[in-house]
């Protein structure tokens, strides 16, 4: 598992009865101290999966309840990666990034590309 890139687990099981989008399929993944709970889904072909985007490092360890029942460790390793992009006041940082910790280098391209979109775009 690496920061910042998605994590998924696959698990077999039987097709889901009625709706295969209101599956009963939670997993919560704990890593110092803190605990994250998302929900699984049917992908299809008897495959019941859970998507999973860490933004920590440590060791996670994790359960999953509901159609399917399991239980894991897993190592999550330091990304070269920024993390999400989010809105802050007036303008984007990366997860990872506080306020002050924006480059003014990242701040210049995205200025850039913003000019470039609202050119073709609007």
């Amino acid at each position: 598992m690496k920061q910042y890139e998605m994590f998924e687990l696959e698990f077999k099981g039987a097709e889901p009865e009625g709706s295969h989008a209101d599956v009963d399929l939670q997993a919560e993944f704990s890593v110092n101290g803190n605990t994250i709970s998302v929900k699984g889904f049917y992908a299809g072909n008897g495959t019941y999966m859970v998507r999973f985007y860490p933004a920590e490092t440590g060791t996670y360890t994790y359960k999953i309840s509901g159609v399917v029942n399991a239980s894991g460790t897993e190592i999550c390793e330091a990304s070269a990666g920024h993390g999400i992009v989010k809105a802050e006041d007036t303008h984007f940082i990366y997860g990872s990034y506080s306020n002050e910790d924006l480059k003014e280098e990242d701040y210049g391209k995205y200025k850039a590309w913003l000019c470039a979109y609202k050119k073709k775009y609007f």
